[in-house]
């Protein structure tokens, strides 16, 4: 047991009692002393604080961040199980040590003030495997990045080779894991079976799952000829059935969470993508059965529906320079924020659907389209 000069039970009744004031405490130091992940022989004898609604307080206040403040070594995030050994001065400059375990609440509440404070990166994704499909650029790219600078483990997809190392390449630099690389044709059956068996093989395990991997295609019901449909349909809908039904089980495992990349296409209807519409109006109710369909065993589906958002999706799909260039520019018109949107826009909206800030959201597809989906042309 750590050697303390005054017990932890001496502290917390001097006070209860009154006797140390807030204005009174000086000097904090925190640190680490013990992960939940290591053992103790000592277990018997650490003492979990629980007593009054007056002690909690006291813990919270002890825990607390102020930038004036030290911090020992407490040079990562702390988890929920850990001991953090509090050291301070009261009245008469007497030190006093308290252990104190973390429980789920003291956890997140310290998180957020370290994040805050700038004291500690936020690495809300730290031990989480997450899968991303068309990583290679794009939207899904930007989900890479942002992901890799919450901590998470990343297994990336895509056709470009070339540009998903440079996606990783960027991601390294923000986080130590290096991303699993995985190239493959979603319309391919047998590709996106050995892409997900890699996964598994190289992680053990899978806690997100993004559907991203998509195309576009031009054409109304006069132009697309079934040979569009069907690559239109295989690819953004197709691929992500099949590689969900290979994910469940183990998001079920984990009680992981799945965000599927949709589009305000959706939700409104627009002439001359009709496959493309089709496709994501699919994806939108796919999000919501699956929802239902996995909610009691804890895991959460949403999906996001991006507007016109700068990538190269439109040009791939067979836009000309000053034709995306024009597209882009009606957006101060289509758009009610007046402009086209940024793939980090996206991303950001993925990871927080995927973190445990929306642990009460499942079901939903968010449009993240500066308000496109509301506007009514006249």
């Amino acid at each position: 047991m750590i050697a303390t000069s005054t017990p932890e039970k001496d502290a917390i009744a001097e006070r209860e009692k009154g006797k140390i004031s807030s204005a009174r405490i000086k000097s904090v130091t925190r640190k680490i002393v013990q992960s939940s992940d290591e053992s103790s022989e000592e277990g018997d004898n650490e003492m979990e604080l629980q007593g009054s609604d007056t002690s909690e307080q006291f813990i919270q206040e002890l825990l607390d961040v102020d930038e004036n403040e030290g911090f020992g070594d407490l040079e990562r995030e702390p988890n929920e199980g850990d001991y953090v050994l509090v050291e301070f001065t009261a009245q008469r400059k007497k030190k006093y040590f308290i252990l104190v375990k973390l429980s789920p609440q003291r956890t997140k509440m310290m998180n957020l003030k370290l994040i805050s404070s700038g004291k500690v990166k936020n690495m809300q994704f730290a031990g989480k495997v997450i899968l991303i499909t068309g990583a290679s650029s794009g939207i899904g790219a930007a989900t890479a990045q942002r992901f890799a600078a919450l901590g998470a483990s990343l297994a990336l997809t895509g056709r470009n080779v070339e540009n998903l190392n440079k996606v990783a390449a960027e991601c390294t630099s923000v986080n130590k894991h290096k991303p699993l690389l995985l190239t493959g044709e979603f319309a391919n059956e047998s590709d996106i079976k050995t892409i997900f068996d890699s996964v598994i093989k190289h992680y053990g395990k899978l806690d997100v799952l993004v559907n991203n991997a998509g195309i576009l295609e031009t054409g109304s019901i006069e132009t697309t000829n079934l040979e569009q449909y069907d690559r239109v349909m295989n690819i953004n809908v197709r691929s992500v059935y099949y590689l969900t039904t290979l994910a469940v089980p183990y998001l079920i495992a984990s009680k992981g969470n799945i965000v599927n990349v949709s589009s305000v296409n959706g939700i409104r209807s627009f002439p001359n993508v009709l496959a493309y519409c089709m496709s994501k109006a699919c994806i939108d109710q796919f999000t919501r059965c699956t929802a239902l369909e996995l909610a009691l065993k804890q895991v959460r589906v949403n999906s996001v529906n991006p507007g016109v958002i700068i990538t190269s999706i439109h040009q791939r799909g067979g836009m000309n320079d000053q034709q995306y260039q024009e597209f882009l520019a009606r957006t101060k018109s289509t758009h009610a924020l007046g402009r086209p949107g940024l793939a980090s826009e996206v991303a950001s909206t993925i990871t927080f659907l995927a973190s445990d800030d929306a642990s009460n959201i499942t079901g939903a597809s968010i449009p993240v389209d500066g308000g496109r989906h509301a506007i009514c042309p006249r």
